[in-house]
């Protein structure tokens, strides 16, 4: 059995005083509802605990964040085709206006309406 003087000694050292820094440990476990005066091995266990469920929440933000990314991407990549129709469209809408459309009124219309459009998207 150890002793406890010696145990407490030891964990002063890892811990700090609450002075320290390591006072958010023993305030954290006390938090948790552990006694900052049980054992190396409770506490270690607490500690191993804690590193298994952040590190879950990491991987899970990380997943996340790479779901963004390719979501993004995904949104990027419709937002370019949907410009490149619009550019199209605004060309041959101008290649009507230059070659006598059948009529002038309808494709003037049109073009405004594209200029309008790519006005209103950039």
């Amino acid at each position: 059995m150890r002793d406890s003087n010696r145990d407490d000694e030891q964990t002063a050292q890892v811990m700090g005083s609450k002075d320290d820094p390591g006072g958010t440990m023993i305030a954290k476990f006390t938090e948790m509802g552990l006694d900052p005066k049980c054992s190396a091995e409770e506490k270690v266990w607490q500690l191993w605990q804690l590193y298994c469920k952040s590190e879950a929440s990491l991987k899970a933000s990380l997943e996340g964040i790479a779901v963004l990314r390719q979501q993004q991407q995904e949104e990027v990549t419709q937002f370019e085709a949907y410009m490149e129709n619009v550019k199209q469209q605004n060309a041959l809408l101008r290649e009507r206006a230059n070659g006598g459309g059948r009529n002038p009124e309808t494709t003037e219309m049109l073009l405004q309406q594209g200029k309008v459009l790519l006005e209103f998207i950039f």
